[in-house]
């Protein structure tokens, strides 16, 4: 570092005829041999003391407006881009170890020397980089706990007193680029070139591709720097009332036609969950009110393929007897997928549904499950209304008669609603037919 670095345009109090101390911040390519890019830094602030036993003085040398001096008995530090998280701004920040950034100490961050304990710029979750204009480190680092590596190379400080910004994105996938490109840097101080985009980012990917097999296929843009905060749809599919709903293995139905939330099946890891599990390269499977299982629950690697959810009670009878279903197993499901049906020989019989769906020889035919459940099927092994079919409660309607029950089962209406009297089918006994 030369001695115009600090001292620009000194005379030695003598040339400038003062016979102060003069300080004039300019860091360039001449005066810094570390500093590479074409920008020139011509801000700062320095803090001298004032009194005995300092007997000098201080003084800015002439042609160095962006220099700003104070005084200060007993403090000599300074405010500035090599010091600063403002970095295109003179801003200045305290070692954690050692108290204010001073003439009289060493290297900055203490024994350790790394960028955890440097006192330039944040780094923590607590104290997360803050550069002017801010870009998207509070949100990364600050509330997602991402480390500077994860687009950054592991520095070892001194770095950032280079005039550029560097970056590399090896960490977010094969094909990850910032600007287009995995790995570069700027030619400008940080802060002085608009901000670019983000593409083939993992973190804004669909982690695996529909059939759960292999590397994320689809990849949002996003511009780094955006003051936004992106909704589960901003990365990959979302949930109801986001622009699109997330496609990939069984989404599509538990959340397009139920309307489940993230937290019914990623409870505690979904948009209610902490932001910074969507980033440690797992699927984290934990169900809520609904219970049950998943074989690869509570964590897995995304692209091993999908697995099976058994003991769940939207996959039973409501009764405790329970399917075991593949998750991204083509549907919809039909109602003997989940419980018995009206077929002859293997029929419902629960309650008194064999009598009436089974019955043919004392009721000349069977009763489908549409005559008494025709809210929720269509006919006998096609479900009608799939928002009615995992709602704890049942549903039960007839020609012109309505009424739900607070049981388990399927359900439309919160009590029982009687529309009209109630006109069953004929009943056929042998040798005469009854209304």
């Amino acid at each position: 570092m030369e001695c115009y670095t600090c001292h620009n345009n000194y005379g030695h109090g003598i040339l400038n005829g003062n016979d102060m101390i003069e300080m004039g911040f300019r860091i360039d390519r001449k005066t810094w041999k570390g500093f590479s890019g074409i920008s020139t830094v011509m801000t700062g602030t320095y803090t001298g003391t004032i009194g005995p036993p300092f007997t000098n003085n201080f003084a800015v040398a002439p042609g160095n407006p962006g220099t700003t001096l104070l005084r200060e008995a007993g403090v000599n530090s300074c405010s500035i881009y090599c010091h600063g998280d403002g970095w295109a701004v003179d801003a200045g920040k305290a070692d954690p170890y050692k108290g204010a950034i001073s003439w009289t100490h060493g290297p900055l961050g203490g024994t350790q020397r790394s960028c955890d304990a440097a006192a330039c710029h944040g780094t923590t979750p607590a104290n997360p980089p803050n550069p002017v204009p801010p870009g998207a480190h509070k949100r990364h680092v600050g509330d997602l706990e991402m480390a500077c590596t994860r687009c950054h190379d592991d520095y070892v400080s001194p770095h950032m007193i280079n005039g550029r910004v560097a970056w590399n994105l090896s960490e977010q996938g094969s094909s990850a680029t910032y600007k287009g490109y995995k790995r570069f840097s700027t030619a400008t101080l940080p802060g002085v070139a608009p901000y670019g985009n983000c593409n083939n980012i993992y973190c804004h990917s669909n982690v695996q591709p529909n059939g759960g097999v292999g590397e994320p296929d689809s990849y949002k843009t996003v511009t780094w720097g955006i003051t936004t905060v992106l909704a589960c749809d901003g990365c990959h599919g979302g949930k109801q009332g986001d622009g699109t709903i997330i496609s990939s293995g069984a989404h599509t139905s538990h959340i397009g036609n139920y309307a489940y939330d993230c937290a019914t099946c990623h409870n505690g890891y979904g948009g209610d969950g902490t932001l910074m599990t969507h980033l440690d390269d797992n699927i984290q499977v934990v169900f809520n009110a609904y219970s049950g299982a998943y074989n690869q629950m509570p964590a897995n690697a995304p692209g091993n393929g999908y697995g099976s959810c058994s003991a769940n009670y939207c996959h039973s009878d409501a009764k405790g007897n329970k399917k075991s279903v593949g998750w991204g197993e083509a549907g919809p499901l039909a109602c003997d997928a989940c419980h018995k049906a009206a077929q002859t020989g293997n029929a419902v019989n629960t309650g008194k549904h064999t009598a009436h769906v089974d019955n043919v020889g004392f009721l000349g035919s069977n009763y489908g499950c549409v005559v008494c459940h025709a809210n929720t099927v269509l006919n006998n092994f096609t479900i009608g209304d799939v928002g009615s079919t995992s709602t704890n409660m049942r549903s039960i309607r007839g020609p012109g008669r309505v009424v739900t029950t607070a049981q388990r089962g399927h359900a439309l209406f919160p009590t029982a609603t009687v529309m009209e009297k109630a006109v069953p089918p004929p009943l056929r006994f042998p040798g005469k037919t009854a209304r």
